[in-house]
């Protein structure tokens, strides 16, 4: 399984580094791993909680600066008052979604009204239509760029938002 492959990497790893190495793991909710290394490494385990209204700023501050597109300030502020928002991924996938505006989008902005009107309300849609959850607002992107890929990528982006961990290379050669 993925998480045993994962772990048996992390033993390895810290067999073969000098003590001062310092590893930072992220995960989205159990960590039983810890358990099972506990004897052998030194941990702490740190729980973030939602973001302020302050940091849901700062993120999306920090994504314009760091992309150099600026979202107007009416999808900024419906973007921040989604409850979704709370977690910094959600932030950054809807942000990620506004960004990848194609020829199909385009058409649509222009059939909603000139120029930036008609982008401001469709980014403004696109919120309002997005799911309610992380898996879903993951799945929506895969599928948009499914849309503009081609089929059989479809699938394995499908399974790659489902299992939330990626895929092995036997999973690639079962596809």
């Amino acid at each position: 399984s993925y998480f045993r492959d994962f772990k048996d990497s992390l033993k390895r790893l810290l067999v073969s580094f000098p003590k001062n190495i310092v590893f930072v793991l992220s995960c989205v909710n159990d960590m039983e791993m810890l358990s099972e290394l506990g004897e052998k490494i030194k941990y702490s385990v740190y729980t973030l909680g939602d973001l302020a209204t302050d940091e849901k700023e700062l993120v999306l501050d920090r994504l314009e600066f760091r992309y150099k597109k600026e979202l107007p300030l009416e999808v900024k502020s419906q973007l921040l008052v989604k409850e979704e928002s709370n977690n910094p991924l959600y932030l950054y996938m809807m942000y990620d979604r506004m960004l990848m505006l194609d020829s199909d989008d385009f058409k649509e902005i222009s059939r909603l009204g000139d120029g930036m009107e008609g982008q401001r309300e469709y980014m403004l849609r696109l919120i309002a239509d997005a799911p309610g959850d992380i898996d879903g607002v993951a799945m929506m992107i895969m599928e948009e760029a499914t849309s503009r890929i081609n089929e059989l990528c479809g699938e394995v982006l499908k399974l790659i938002a489902v299992t939330r961990r990626g895929l092995r290379e036997d999973d690639l050669k079962f596809i």
